[in-house]
């Protein structure tokens, strides 16, 4: 798995995506979660930004829900 980093204009354009098709709102600070979360997709996908995943998942609709999961932060009881 890479470890791709996010720029910060990156980070903007895939945050407002995650709140447009999901209703999360990632604030400044919170770029680490897009980095691990969708590290996997990233590479599953074979794209080389997350600019390029951005671009992707404009044309490409099945990836809105492994975009969603990733970015939705899941609690695991006790």
């Amino acid at each position: 798995m890479s470890k791709l980093q996010i720029t910060p204009s990156e980070f903007q354009i895939m945050s407002r995506y995650i709140l447009d098709v999901s209703g999360i709102a990632l604030a400044p600070g919170k770029e680490y979660l897009i980095e691990t979360r969708l590290s996997q997709l990233v590479d599953e996908l074979n794209v080389r930004s997350f600019q390029e995943l951005h671009s992707k998942a404009r044309s490409d609709a099945s990836l809105f829900a492994p975009i969603k999961d990733g970015a939705t932060i899941r609690h695991c009881p006790p």
